[in-house]
């Protein structure tokens, strides 16, 4: 039973960094200097399914993505419709425990074995997920203000090394490609926002989730648009195409004198936040989901050996960190039925129910 309760500025912040995390290490902005263009159509694909999840959550205050389920559906369709969540989020939880984890063995620590790494970062998320949602709303305003920082600092040291033209030319590529590369990039930055529905049942009494949601997404936009420009205008189109972690790379050509090195080492550890913070996110989703499921009270109990499961699934979904960026292309089209159809659906549904409670 949820008794915490989370400010609608804590979940703001959660979002932020949920998108932050999602887009800047996957490498799902592909189009260059094209990439306004993208994150404009992305908007307008997903922001309207923001509107759907946060719609949701305002008629079932008090309630989570779970509770509302179980609401709405009967028994054998709520059981179903909450493991498929479940799973999903498991998965999300692994695919971005992978990403990190080949982040830091690519950039920092070649020849590390990667299940030790594996095991590090995931205990350290779990144990955040199992603080609660409480603490982990209040550990994403520390992160998010250290990361927003941490990109104003950036951008400042680079303004004698960031070129304007790496603008140019702009709509160079055809609109087929900016179209697609907004899909993969709303369904990672936006899509995955639904598993944040799990913990809106935690929202204290009488804030809006309408404005924990879009305050959330608004912000991570800008916050998004500034790296992605800081990054562009600093390796220009053409090594943006050819880096995994732009983000990384852009900070090891900024310098500042014999003070200011090595800056890299700042903006790796600040990814690091965002995949610890990500991943109980997805953790405390999956927990809470299958806890309901075994009906048990307290789902901070099954942080842990839901942990144990993202692990095996982490270690085995990808060889390598190649089939990690081509399984993001397609990822997209893999994610709807749990980012569009299944809340469509309970939106849907709700919207029915109570409409004939009303004119009953």
């Amino acid at each position: 039973m949820q008794t915490e309760s989370i400010s609608a500025r804590n979940i703001s912040c959660l979002l932020i960094l949920s998108i932050l995390c999602g887009t800047v290490i996957s490498g799902s902005t592909t189009v260059g200097q094209d990439f306004l263009i993208a994150v404009f159509f992305a908007g307008m694909l997903f922001l309207p399914l923001i509107y759907i999840y946060s719609r949701i959550c305002s008629l079932f205050p008090g309630k989570n993505l779970y509770d509302i389920i179980q609401v709405l559906f009967g028994k054998k369709l709520s059981f179903m419709l909450i493991l498929l969540m479940s799973c999903y989020a498991l998965i999300v939880s692994a695919l971005v425990l992978r990403n990190f984890v080949e982040f830091t063995v690519v950039i920092a620590l070649q020849n590390t074995p990667r299940i030790p790494l594996m095991i590090v970062l995931a205990v350290v998320a779990a144990y955040l997920a199992q603080s609660g949602p409480r603490i982990l709303g209040r550990w994403s305003i520390i992160i998010c203000v250290l990361i927003i920082g941490n990109v104003v600092f950036t951008i400042l040291l680079a303004l004698d090394t960031i070129s304007i033209a790496n603008l140019q030319p702009m709509l160079n590529h055809s609109p087929q490609d900016i179209a697609a590369n907004a899909f993969i990039f709303g369904s990672i930055a936006f899509g995955e926002t639904v598993l944040a529905m799990t913990i809106f049942g935690s929202l204290k009494r009488g804030e809006s989730p309408y404005k924990a949601y879009f305050a959330g997404i608004i912000g991570g936009i800008f916050v998004l648009i500034f790296i992605l420009m800081r990054n562009l205008l600093i390796l220009g189109p053409e090594m943006i195409q050819i880096v995994k972690f732009a983000s990384y790379m852009a900070a090891r050509i900024i310098h500042f004198g014999s003070f200011f090195e090595r800056i890299e080492s700042l903006i790796s550890f600040n990814l690091i936040l965002l995949g610890l913070t990500k991943i109980a996110l997805c953790l405390t989703a999956a927990s809470l989901g299958i806890a309901k499921l075994l009906k048990i009270e307290d789902f901070t109990k099954l942080s842990l050996p839901v942990c144990l499961l993202v692990l095996a699934l982490c270690s085995l979904i990808f060889k390598n960190m190649f089939e990690m960026f081509d399984f993001a292309k397609i990822y997209g089209f893999l994610a709807v039925p749990f980012q569009l159809l299944i809340p469509l659906v309970i939106w849907l549904t709700a919207e029915i129910k109570i409409r004939k409670k009303q004119s009953v």
